[in-house]
């Protein structure tokens, strides 16, 4: 197996990096009443954790639209 690009590896510890920190934030939540520093905190981690998100589905949906294009000039090479 050849070895990954850095473009690659940089989406792979992106993705790691995001599902240990969600693996991690889950699990820690408490389970009863909470002050309202405490919400606060929780509320601006819950939104850390979109933001990863949307940038893990950024980075996938440029990969698949490279992908989807690399088919298509392939189909069209082999028309020719």
């Amino acid at each position: 197996m050849k070895e990954p690009s850095e473009a690659r590896k940089r989406t792979l510890a992106l993705q790691a990096r995001a599902l240990q920190f969600s693996n991690n934030l889950n699990p820690s939540y408490p389970h009863g009443p909470m002050n309202h520093p405490s919400e606060i905190v929780w509320r601006v981690m819950a939104l850390g954790l979109e933001q990863e998100a949307d940038e893990l589905s950024a980075i996938f949906s440029t990969i698949i639209t490279n992908m989807e294009k690399r088919l298509a000039r392939g189909k069209e090479r082999r028309r020719r």
